[in-house]
């Protein structure tokens, strides 16, 4: 273990997200590409939030739009809030083509209207390196065994479920960590809003909490 020397390592990358041995934390790091593959390779720069504006391409297509969604990895469902947006402008951006009588294909320019949503979601996604999540979800002083809180919710929008882990500690307080969480938004066909919930508490899969 010695060899590995975690500790002097900055940044490591864990299942798809970034692991600071030092503070023991996970981290998000965006990385947007617009530029065109060649050989399954992007051959543009990754930008930040100062260069997006300057790149961001003027003709947005869904093609475009679903390559950087999919690249925003989030096992743990730790950021469901906000990987949820892109879901409902997608379905917002389908739905409006069936509405205006025509289906664009993947690489057809979406509305101009669309493409602002979409923009201003781009610039929003920067937002999610400002996050971070312990690593290890007990504290050094809890005291006996945790208790599992879970919770779920269902709106004509999405519906979904989180979990967290609550402990006791020595000096009598509780502390609770988020475990993981998931969402789906809800289906075209309208359902009632307790049959929503009911996807929603169906929507954790407790396996994975074992």
């Amino acid at each position: 273990m010695d060899d590995l020397k975690l500790l002097d390592s900055h940044n490591e990358k864990v299942l798809g997200l970034i692991w600071t041995p030092t503070e023991d934390r996970f981290i998000y790091k965006v990385k947007l590409n617009f530029a065109t593959k060649f050989r399954n390779v992007r051959k543009g720069p990754y930008l930040d939030g100062l260069s997006l504006d300057a790149n961001l391409p003027k003709i947005l297509t869904k093609r475009m739009i679903q390559s950087q969604v999919a690249a925003i990895y989030d096992p743990l469902g730790l950021n469901v809030p906000f990987t949820l947006i892109p879901k409902v402008l997608m379905r917002e951006t389908i739905t409006n083509e069936r509405n205006m009588g025509s289906v664009c294909g993947w690489d057809d320019a979406i509305p101009e209207r669309l493409r602002d949503k979409w923009s201003n979601f781009f610039h929003e996604v920067f937002e999610l390196e400002n996050l971070s999540f312990a690593r290890c979800v007990k504290p050094e002083n809890a005291l006996g065994k945790p208790m599992l809180v879970i919770y779920s919710d269902g709106s004509l929008l999405a519906y979904g479920a989180c979990a967290y882990v609550r402990w006791e500690l020595v000096d009598g307080h509780y502390e609770s960590h988020l475990v993981m969480a998931k969402n789906r938004i809800a289906p075209i066909k309208q359902l009632t809003i307790p049959h929503l919930e009911l996807c929603g508490g169906h929507n954790l899969p407790t396996a994975g909490l074992n």
